[in-house]
């Protein structure tokens, strides 16, 4: 911890803004959360034998935690704090460091010097930061795009009960990142299926559809399965890049596990990694025409997102891998060809 976070300096001003300090385990759980954790991993590192510390957990950072850090980042008092967006709000106290990115196993595919994937993820990152400065940091912006003009809906019950009938009245462009880590929980899932049936439909309408793949996680089978989605995307007729950042989930400022945008009208913000998964949709106009000019630069930059073609040449694939993208083409086209919900159940395996 003390190589990623100056904790002294961020104890210190949390006790000047409090008027008192954290106690011993909510400094605990705060590092945990620095590190990327969520309450429920928190719980399963430090008791894994017991099913009810997680709530404790969540109860110390809701009574103790957040509200001291919302003091401390001046932040509204109804600011609705969550795990996740912890690191992001507290990144002045993060420490530079180029060490992480020198832990990556040697099958990263396309680079062979471990230096120069160290470099290259810091160039990356050094972009990206410039990128976020030009579109969003200026005083007040992040707060606001983080606290303001949106209406939030659990996932599962609400949004998806609505987003394939929205996507499918997408009239010119449909933009979308989504992280390796969360890709199963979303294509995998019927409702994903039926989601990449109308983006099929989309592109023979016309619409230009565009995907941004994010790896970021050190899983070689994460990372393939990442690989796979963008290659079998590409070859139904999406424009897909693919960012490889160890470290770009922490640098973007929302932190979010998948974002669309819609004809550039409204950004959904999907929290995948959550206890109680969820949907954001951002309404403003200024936020979404400042998202949608900073994805643009970010799709269109070759030195930050690559082609699908590059990454598939300079990887390790087995044979099958091009079989079961033929495959899964094949089974998209059926799918997006029912007419009915009965005959699109009848289609899915078993």
């Amino acid at each position: 911890m003390d190589k990623e976070w100056d904790l002294q300096r961020l104890y210190s001003d949390l006790e000047m803004v409090n008027k008192q300090s954290l106690s011993n385990s909510a400094k605990q759980y705060l590092e945990h959360i620095l590190l990327g954790q969520s309450p429920s991993n928190i719980a399963e590192t430090l008791n894994p034998e017991s099913r009810q510390s997680s709530g404790t957990i969540r109860t110390v950072l809701s009574r103790d935690v957040y509200p001291s850090l919302i003091l401390l980042l001046n932040l509204p008092e109804d600011y609705r704090m969550r795990w996740n967006k912890v690191p992001i709000l507290l990144s002045q106290y993060k420490i530079a460091k180029r060490e992480a990115c020198s832990s990556s196993p040697s099958y990263i595919h396309y680079e062979k010097n471990q230096n120069s994937y160290v470099g290259s993820c810091q160039i990356k990152s050094d972009i990206i930061n410039g990128l976020l400065k030009k579109y969003f940091l200026k005083k007040g912006f992040t707060e606001d795009f983080l606290s303001s003009n949106t209406k939030s809906m659990s996932f599962r019950s609400e949004w998806q009960t609505i987003v394939n009938k929205l996507v499918s009245e997408t009239r010119e462009t449909l933009l979308a990142m989504v992280l390796d880590t969360e890709l199963k929980k979303w294509w995998s899932s019927i409702a994903g299926m039926m989601y990449m049936a109308t983006n099929v439909n989309l592109l023979k309408n016309g619409v230009k559809i565009k995907r941004i793949f994010i790896l970021n996680s050190l899983d070689f089978r994460i990372r393939n399965n990442a690989i796979m989605n963008a290659y079998l995307h590409e070859k139904m007729g999406v424009e897909v890049k693919i960012l490889d950042n160890i470290d770009c989930k922490i640098k973007m400022f929302i932190d979010a596990d998948m974002i669309s945008v819609h004809d550039k009208e409204l950004i959904a913000l999907y929290y995948l990694s959550e206890d109680c998964e969820i949907t954001e949709l951002l309404l403003d106009y200024c936020s979404i025409s400042a998202f949608s000019s900073f994805y643009d630069e970010l799709f269109d930059d070759d030195r930050l997102c690559e082609n699908v073609d590059k990454i598939i040449s300079n990887s390790n694939l087995s044979s099958s891998f091009f079989s079961d993208i033929q495959h899964q083409i094949n089974y998209l086209k059926r799918i997006s060809c029912s007419t009915s919900v009965k005959e699109f159940l009848g289609i899915l395996p078993n």
